[in-house]
């Protein structure tokens, strides 16, 4: 929500030639926003939502690549860590501070070990602290669960 109604906004004010790349990214979340709803509907049994969950899991990740490929470079440029600090504020009271530990850890299992260290060197030494010794390895236990061979590496 924040990156249609805010961040796309924003960038294509400041980077009018950005057009074509953030309404495919908004596009995008068009189509995996009914793929994200039908994915997590439990009252369908695991075995009928597993079409739609590979179907996400395609889409996801190509709009991720290429939101990392366009978008990500443009909101460095063009977003103020000040604005940055306003929509990771947003974010977090929309998800809500008990989910902030799994979202965290999400984003950080998509990182390598020096982008997930210079992430962390932005965030208060508690922040750091708790993602170490407990989301970290919490969200490590949930993905071998749930991934087996697809769990992301540890922190080092």
């Amino acid at each position: 929500t924040a990156e249609d109604d805010t961040i796309w906004p924003m960038l294509l004010a400041r980077v009018p030639s950005a057009a074509p790349d953030l309404q495919a990214l908004e596009a995008d979340h068009g189509r995996l926003d009914p793929l994200i709803t039908a994915a997590g509907d439990t009252g369908v049994p695991l075995a009928r939502r597993a079409p739609v969950l590979a179907e996400l899991h395609e889409l996801l990740n190509a709009h991720l690549d290429r939101e990392e490929a366009t978008a990500v470079p443009l909101m460095r440029e063009h977003i103020t860590p000040a604005e940055w600090d306003a929509l990771t504020e947003r974010a977090i009271a929309e998800t809500g501070r008990k989910r902030v530990p799994t979202v965290y850890s999400w984003y950080a299992s998509a990182a390598d070990d020096e982008l997930r260290a210079a992430a962390l060197a932005t965030v208060p030494k508690l922040v750091r602290v708790l993602f170490r010794l407990f989301w970290w390895p919490a969200y490590q236990r949930r993905a071998r669960r749930l991934y087996a061979e697809y769990a992301p590496a540890s922190v080092g």
